[in-house]
């Protein structure tokens, strides 16, 4: 009778610190819980999801085996694990994950987009772009599959289709600032800088600290000339990751052309020592959900 108490107390407090983002506290709970019961999958699946949001990808996919080795049919761990497969850069291993979700789930949309993704990522720019049609022929208002096609067209310099997916997903999720991220960095690779910042300029009205528009707009102000502004944007960008290589270049060049030259160097023998472990792609805009 006590055990049971003990179990009914500890799913409440579980519940509850998931709901609130809690995961390392709602970890700590969790293996209390496996004590008490060893072979329940669930709670092997929570604790795993639990590391996911931690960013610990090697230990969420250990609980999500545990999970899946009690108990095979369990669809959401295979969808979880393959999340982590893929932010662990395991693409084969997140596609036969998402493989298995979609013969259980044949109209599940968001896993048809994820492995699509997963195919893109591996350069199987076939496969993608049939599942992320897929996808949209099952939710055609769906922004983030439109926005994924499109940004593989334009990366394939298919431009007439880009834009086209690029605007549907804008109408379909005017509030989702990736849509405006995307389709601003496809006008700035094709020197449009205006309909760039105006793109850009919506994602920060929508969220003023996105670092994603932010750090795209401060990169249209270096090629327009716009070295004030170009340094205000990259010190916001910098305040948000101290450790961005990429960024200190930047600014650093952007003072450089403005003639503040100690201000110049200081950045640039920053961004030289991060070196490769600070660098890191500027466009963060492509939206795995």
């Amino acid at each position: 009778m006590e055990k049971e108490k003990e179990i009914k107390a500890l799913n409440a407090e579980i519940l509850q610190l998931m709901n609130e983002g809690k995961f390392k506290e709602t970890i700590l709970r969790i293996n209390l819980l496996i004590k008490l019961q060893p072979d329940h999958a669930e709670h092997y699946h929570n604790r795993g999801f639990c590391q996911y949001e931690l960013g610990n990808n090697v230990l969420a996919v250990a609980d999500f085996d545990r999970s899946i080795k009690m108990e095979p049919a369990r669809v959401e761990s295979y969808r979880k694990r393959a999340e982590a497969y893929f932010d662990l850069d395991k693409l084969t291993l997140a596609i036969a994950d998402y493989s298995k979700v979609i013969r259980a789930e044949p109209k599940n949309y968001k896993a048809l987009n994820n492995r699509a993704l997963a195919y893109d990522a591996l350069g199987d720019l076939k496969n993608a772009e049939r599942d992320f049609k897929a996808s949209l022929k099952l939710n055609p208002k769906n922004p983030t599959a439109l926005g994924n096609l499109g940004t593989m067209y334009m990366e394939q310099g298919k431009d007439k289709p880009a834009l086209d997916h690029l605007n549907r997903a804008v109408k379909a999720g005017p509030r989702e600032i990736s849509n405006y991220v995307n389709r601003g960095y496809f006008y700035q690779t094709r020197e449009n800088f205006v309909d760039a910042v105006k793109d850009y300029n919506r994602a920060i009205k929508i969220k003023p600290d996105s670092i994603e528009a932010v750090g795209n707009r401060a990169f249209v102000f270096l090629e327009l000339g716009m070295h004030e502004l170009a340094v205000e944007d990259i010190t916001k960008c910098i305040s948000a990751e101290p450790d961005n290589a990429t960024a200190y270049q930047a600014r650093g060049i952007a003072y450089a052309s403005l003639g503040k030259l100690k201000h110049a160097i200081i950045d640039l023998k920053m961004a030289d020592k991060l070196g490769n472990s600070g660098a890191r792609p500027w466009r963060f805009s492509v939206v795995k959900e």
